[in-house]
């Protein structure tokens, strides 16, 4: 068993640099800000999805784990999958949040998401975490 041990942590270390999303079957975009109230929300376009999905699979790498029990506020995706399953992704800045993974976007990467999305929301201006 003690052997087993290391082979298990570092199994566990590398599924939590990754972020596998199943097909997004509806995404619904708000703005959340911290103690204040939820914004509009707005639902994406069927035409939408098919290109979040592949944006979320071409960064499936490359996450960091963090333990956490507070998200911060900024751009919230609801995602929802088949089987009833959601996913909420919380972008901050450049900061994006899928459950208690995190990755630092690129300018590029989060104007590619912002593209797809076409939010028409007041975003707030956010450094890093």
């Amino acid at each position: 068993m003690k052997k087993l041990a290391p082979l298990f942590l570092g199994c566990l270390l590398l599924t939590a640099c990754r972020v596998d999303l199943p097909p997004i079957e509806a995404c619904f975009i708000t703005n959340d800000t911290a103690g204040g109230e939820p914004a509009e929300m707005t639902e994406l376009s069927p035409v939408q999805l098919k290109p979040l999905a592949a944006w979320f699979a071409a960064r499936h790498d490359d996450w960091k784990f963090e333990v956490t029990d507070h998200y911060p506020s900024g751009l919230v995706l609801q995602m929802k999958h088949p089987g009833g399953r959601k996913t909420h992704a919380n972008l901050r800045g450049d900061v994006l949040w899928v459950r208690n993974h995190c990755r630092v976007l690129t300018s590029a990467e989060r104007s590619e998401l912002m593209t797809i999305i076409a939010v028409q929301h007041q975003l707030p201006a956010f450094g890093r975490k």
